[in-house]
């Protein structure tokens, strides 16, 4: 049976394997302890990352002097809920029906959101 072949995306979540130091962001391996993306072609060049100096280093360093990085998907939440979606449909409906164009909201959107959240 010939080989299927998996998509980037698989193929970085296996050499992963659930290392916490490790994420896959947009067609990229992120090193949360490097703080940097990088584009593996080859998994070799992952495991070197690995055993690389300043990885090593950065991995033994105490986990209260390192800064990590937050990733968007951690910090976002991409679901919105039903009470929230259903007030700010209420309300471009209500500035739809009195003639003021959203555009013009912009200014004010910082200082509403503050009100709103």
């Amino acid at each position: 049976m010939p080989k299927v072949a998996s998509s980037n995306v698989t193929l970085f979540k296996k050499w992963i394997n659930g290392d916490s130091n490790f994420a896959v962001e947009g067609g990229k391996i992120f090193c949360t302890l490097c703080m940097k993306s990088y584009e593996f072609k080859k998994k070799w060049q992952f495991d070197m990352h690995k055993k690389s100096e300043q990885h090593l280093a950065r991995d033994k360093a105490q986990s209260t002097d390192r800064k990590q990085q937050q990733l968007l998907r951690d910090v976002v939440s991409w679901e919105i809920r039903p009470e929230v979606q259903e007030f700010s449909r209420d309300v471009t409906m209500a500035f739809l029906k009195e003639g003021i164009p959203l555009h013009k909201l912009e200014k004010e959107h910082s200082r509403s959101r503050k009100i709103i959240l």
